[in-house]
Formats: C-alpha cells, structure tokens, sequence
C-alpha cells in the first residue's frame, strides 16, 4: 500500500454565500430579466456595472468605467449589429445566468486550484457560463489576497478608449455569451463598397483566367 497525497483546494466564496448582498444584485437584475428596466445602451450598462460593483465592493471609484461607451461605441463600429442585439436579447439572459448561482453553487464557494500542488476542480459548462457572466457584470466578490486574480472586468475599461484591440475583445465576449445562451449571431450587412470590392476582385480572378 503506498501513501497518497491527498491536497485540499482553497475555497473562494461567491457573493450568494451572503444573503444581505445577494438580495442587493437580485434587486438589480431581476427588473432587466422581466425588460422593467432595459439595459438599452452603453450608459446604461456603466450605470449598472458601477451599482454592482458598488454591492460587490470592486468599485475603487466611478472613473474607472468611464471609457465603457467608447469601447462599445469602438465595438458598433466594427460590428454594428452584436451589440444592439446582445442588449435586446443576450442581456436578460446574461442576468438570469448570474442569478442561476445559487442553484449552480449550492454551498456558494467554488474551489481554486494552488500552483504546484495536485488536485483537479471540475466546473460544468453552465457553471463557468454564470462565473464569467457575474465578472462581466462585476458581481464577483474581490479576492482577499493579493496573490490571487478577480474574474471582475473592472479593470477591462480602464484606459481603453481608442484601443481596437479592446473592442475586437468585448466582441469576442459578447459572441461567447450569445453562443452560450443559444442566441443565434447576427447577420452583419456588408455595405455598398464592400460588396462592390468583392465584386471586382472576382472581375479580376476572372479576366486572370
């Protein structure tokens, strides 16, 4: 019989381990969910993010979001389709997500792993949806130490107006959460010019021929 090394995984609490704050974002969320209060556009989402970060505790100050509308207004300009549609029809599902912990995480922690030592955590892929989604929105208690990684986006917005990469980023996130939420992605309609571009490259391929 040989030993075995049995390792214990640190433990991080979610914030519906307290009931007092997680009333809180419920009070939040729950009128976006029945479309009681919309979350229409940019400003509005800042308004939110910065009322639940408020309730998470992530809130260092108000100014750290305060590039929020240029990255989505960055985004429309890529993409000028996935965002309205993420606020029409992913938002409310993003909400039911986050308050779908509870039931996903019934002792209202979820396990870490430690670097160098052995030990397997296993999420399920509703599970990790609700984690992301509650960072998005910056519920997602801070970590106690500094050792450790927040999930919370309240350092996504900082400085970022201007920065296309950012935008190409939150597209990228938005699409995560419409695929995951079985929300079919958006047509994007291609202008006049582009398709008279491809129009002419294949005039092009063709007298090559």
């Amino acid at each position: 019989v040989f030993p075995v090394l049995c390792c214990v995984a640190m433990s991080v609490d979610l914030p519906c381990k307290k009931k007092e704050s997680w009333e809180k974002v419920e009070k939040k969320l729950q009128p976006i969910i029945s479309q009681e209060t919309p979350i229409a556009d940019a400003a509005a989402f800042r308004g939110l993010i910065i009322a639940t970060s408020d309730i998470s505790g992530c809130l260092k100050q108000r100014s750290q979001y305060n590039d929020v509308d240029a990255v989505f207004a960055m985004a429309v300009e890529i993409d000028p389709v996935t965002v309205p549609e993420f606020f029409a029809k992913g938002m409310p599902k993003l909400c039911e997500a986050v308050l779908d912990m509870p039931k996903l995480f019934p002792e209202g922690a979820v396990d870490m792993l430690r670097k160098g030592e052995p030990h397997t955590v296993i999420l399920t892929e509703k599970q990790c949806v609700c984690l992301v989604a509650a960072g998005f929105l910056c519920c997602l208690n801070e970590p106690t130490t500094s050792n450790l990684q927040g999930l919370n986006f309240r350092k996504f917005y900082r400085g970022a107006a201007g920065v296309i990469s950012q935008a190409h980023k939150l597209l990228g996130i938005l699409h995560f959460f419409m695929r995951s939420f079985g929300i079919a992605p958006p047509k994007v309609k291609k202008s006049k010019s582009a398709n008279n571009e491809e129009e002419e490259e294949e005039e092009e391929e063709e007298e090559e021929e």
